[in-house]
Parts: C-alpha cells; structure tokens; sequence
C-alpha cells in the first residue's frame, strides 16, 4: 500500500470517527465509540484492540450511510418518473393548443395535435419522431419511396431540419442525458424551402428586411449598435408606448393593468421578437450585407460605458448561471415571470464587482452590427422605397403580431386554466370520497357544488388560474403597445389597412 493510499484511509478514518462524534448523544454508534474509549483510558482495552473495534464500528456506519443513499436515490427515482407520468398525463388532456394554418400540412397537423408547448421528451429525438411518426415528415429516399425508419445521419439530421420548421426545441440534460423539452411551436411555419421559393417567416421577411435595411443604411456609421426593442419599434413590431409607459401612467390608463398583467405580456412578447429579428439580421448576414455579434453595453460607477469584450461576456454568463442558482431556477425566462429581473441583474453586477473589484454599476444586452453598405443599397433597391409604403409596411407587420401575441395569450389561458380545471376536478372527487360524505350523498344530498364553491376561495388550493377578464385586459394591453391583430381569417397577401400605430 503506498503511501498516498495510507494517508487517504487515515483521512477517511478522521473524518467518519468525527462524524459519529458530532452525533446526538443517544446516538448508538457515538455511545459505542465512547464507551470505548473508557475503556482503553482505563486500562481494559490496548491500543490495538481499541484500533481495531472502533474501526469495525466505522465500517457499520459506513455501510449504513450508503444503504440510506441508495435508499434516498430510489427514492427520488421514484419521484422524478411519478412526476414525469404526470407532466405527460397533463399534456395528453391539453392538446392542441397552437392553431393550425395549413389543414393540408400533414406535418403541421400531426405536431400541433400530438405536442405541446412545454412538454418534456425524457428519451429526446427519438422519442419525438415517435410522437410525430416519422412517415408524417414527408421524407423520401433516392427512388422516391417515403421513409418511415430513419438510418443513418443524413436521415437523422435532414428529419432534425424539417422539425426544426415547426417547433423550438431545448435540450433538458439536467432531466435526463438525451431529454429535451418544446419551447415553442410556432403558428405560422418557418419554412426552411417551399415551391413557391418563400423564405422563412416569408410574411415578415418581405415586409421587414427593407425596413431593417433603411434603419442600417441611414445610420452611416462603421459599427452600429442597437437592442431588439429598438430595432422592433423601428420596423413597426410595437408602438412607441412599448416599455415607454410606467407602471403608475399604465394605471391611469387602465387600474387592471397590474404589475403583473404587464410582465406576463413582456414575458410573451420577448422571445418572439428576439426569434423574429434575429432571422432577418441572419438572413443579411447570409448574403454578406452585414455581420452582428451579441454583446453587452457595461457601464461604470464614474458615468463612463463601453462594450464589453468577448471575456467580459462570458464573465456575464457564467456569473448568471451561477445567480440562476440562487434564485432556484434554470431559466432566464422564470425571471422574468416572476418579475425578478432587476434584482437579478444587479445581484449579477454585485458578485462581479465582490470578485474582481471592477466598478460596474450595470449593464445591459446589445447587438453589435457592422454592415456593407455597398450590398445593403442594393438590397434596398430591390424594393419599392417610399414613405407611405413603408407606414403600410409596419401597419401589417404591427397587426400580424399582435395577432401572434393574442393567440399565444389564448393558449397560455387555456392551458392554464384547464390544468386547474382538472386539480379541482380531483380535489372535489376526494372529499365527495369521504366515507361520511358518501353517506350524506346515498340519502339524497349533494355536495359537489358546496366544495366547487370552495375551490374559489383563497387558500382552499394552491392552484393558479386567470381570472375570466384576463384575457380582455391583455387584449387592451396588446393594442396600446403594439397595435389592434388582424382578423384570423386574413390572407397573407391580402392584408387590409387596419387602424394601429406609427
């Protein structure tokens, strides 16, 4: 045994013996090792023999400590998949939720009927083409003949590309090694390649790159920098009033428009507006009119910014990761539902400057562009240029998100309020179970709508559902910050001159 080995055994020995001893003192094991060592100080025990027996004691308490952690092991197994079960069995009574566009998309169809938003695939991708069922992709091979087993990476990754149009996926590792979760399923399709050579997004590709391009061409400058919000009132995604109004002027306004009917609407808003810009700026990086990096704009305690080099942001993220952590989520997004995002960012800037004493007072994401101008004027040539094109334009672009944000705030709705629908379903049935209840029930009373009465009182169930008026109120919110939707019925290219902003 070397001596490395020796030392280990010595440590291990050290630190089981003070564990016993930092025991209750009922505990048997600290009562045994006491007594022992009674016994060695009075002369009955040598020190080999003491050795020894407390060793034969450690070994005990050793082995009961890894029978409890196995114990413990399966007992969160058991946990994990009893809740999984649940999450599945919930999914299954709350599709769909997302409309479809297009009934003769057979691969529109089955994702929007068979997936939700949210819903978590324990076995990832395979699992996923499962539920689709892969002869639903379209897929053919070389001669023709639909493809209903994928073999082979090819396969595999043109199946991931042809999902990828419908719905956003994450992967969920800290689940399970190959889980992965739906983030979002879109409404309208982001279809990589059609026949009638539309892009993706081809609503707002159309409508929005030349106003993208005006915004860069009449910036003139090297290096531009922007943020999403300010590049989405530009095109026309929201109005002016868009993270302009305070909570108090929103009140004046409107009292129902809460704190918390405001963040749920951002919180819905964000992501799309981020997904929606982030193509466009791609799609002019792509025929190399333009290159974006994402960055942050960090400023100081003496009043002084400056943009934050690439180890600054990853400084950024892993100290956000790790305040993740404190705030006992994974998600940036449960931040800011929960409205903790100032909280957040300043705990983030605090643990920076504890560590590396750098004097940042705040900072704040950005998008770094440096475009060619020479390809952006070509581009902008392409396309009618004038003023009231443009107010036509961003008319349509505000009316077909609004629409967007409306239906995805009828799903959440819907989803929310049928889960809880369900819970009280089960809550009522359990006290309806009660052996004196049933008996009262078998003389001809009724209880059911005495304890559905009781579910809408506050503390009865901890349960969160929107209130009946919800979604009006976020329809009101939806026209001040962004404009009124346009009709579900409305055709692509047909889209009529409606009332809204700019």
């Amino acid at each position: 045994m070397g001596n490395e080995e020796k030392d280990e055994n010595i440590d291990l020995r050290e630190k089981l013996l003070n564990d016993i001893l930092s025991l209750d003192t009922d505990n048997p094991y600290k009562q045994s090792i006491i007594h022992l060592q009674k016994q060695f100080n009075d002369g009955k025990l040598n020190e080999i023999q003491e050795y020894l027996l407390i060793n034969g004691i450690l070994a005990a308490y050793d082995m009961n400590l890894y029978e409890a952690e196995k114990l413990e092991m399966k007992r969160q197994r058991e946990l994990i998949e009893k809740a999984e079960k649940k999450t599945e069995e919930e999914f299954e009574s709350q599709l769909p939720c997302v409309p479809i566009q297009n009934p003769d998309d057979i691969t529109e169809v089955t994702i929007k009927t068979n997936l939700g938003i949210g819903q978590i695939l324990q076995k990832g991708y395979t699992q996923l083409y499962k539920t689709i069922g892969i002869e639903n992709l379209g897929m053919k091979d070389l001669k023709g003949n639909p493809i209903t087993n994928l073999k082979g990476g090819k396969q595999k990754a043109k199946a991931k590309e042809i999902v990828g149009q419908y719905i956003d996926v994450i992967k969920r590792s800290d689940l399970r090694r190959y889980a992965i979760e739906i983030a979002d399923i879109f409404e309208y399709p982001r279809y990589i390649e059609k026949s009638d050579r539309r892009g993706k997004d081809g609503f707002y590709q159309k409508r929005m790159l030349p106003l993208i391009v005006y915004y860069l061409a009449q910036k003139n400058e090297r290096i531009i920098y922007t943020t999403i919000d300010e590049l989405a009132f530009f095109i026309g995604l929201v109005s002016k009033n868009y993270k302009k109004i305070s909570i108090e002027e929103l009140a004046v306004i409107n009292p129902k428009f809460t704190n918390a009917m405001v963040s749920q609407f951002y919180c819905r808003c964000k992501p799309e507006l981020e997904r929606i810009i982030f193509d466009r700026l791609d799609e002019l990086k792509e025929c190399r009119a333009l290159n974006y990096y994402e960055n942050h704009c960090i400023y100081m305690n003496d009043g002084s910014y400056y943009t934050s080099s690439k180890s600054e942001d990853d400084l950024i993220l892993r100290t956000e990761r790790s305040v993740l952590k404190e705030f006992g989520t994974k998600r940036i997004m449960t931040i800011f539902q929960r409205r903790q995002q100032r909280a957040f960012y300043n705990r983030t800037c605090s643990l920076i400057n504890e560590k590396y004493d750098v004097g940042w007072s705040r900072y704040k994401k950005q998008i770094e562009i440096r475009p060619n101008y020479e390809a952006l004027l070509e581009i902008l040539e392409s396309f009618i240029d004038d003023n009231e094109a443009n107010i036509v334009r961003k008319k349509e672009i505000a009316a077909r998100f609004a629409r967007r944000i409306t239906n995805r705030t009828k799903s959440d709705f819907i989803r929310t309020n049928k889960k809880a629908d369900v819970a009280e379903d089960e809550w009522i049935m359990e006290q309806m179970a009660q052996p004196e209840i049933t008996e009262l029930t078998e003389l001809g009373m009724d209880y059911e709508d005495h304890f559905r009465e009781m579910t809408k009182k506050k503390g009865t169930l901890n349960i969160f559902r929107y209130h009946d008026n919800y979604l009006t109120i976020q329809d009101e919110l939806i026209a001040l910050m962004i404009s009124e939707p346009e009709p579900e019925i409305q055709q692509e290219d047909d889209i009529p001159e409606l009332k809204g902003i700019m």
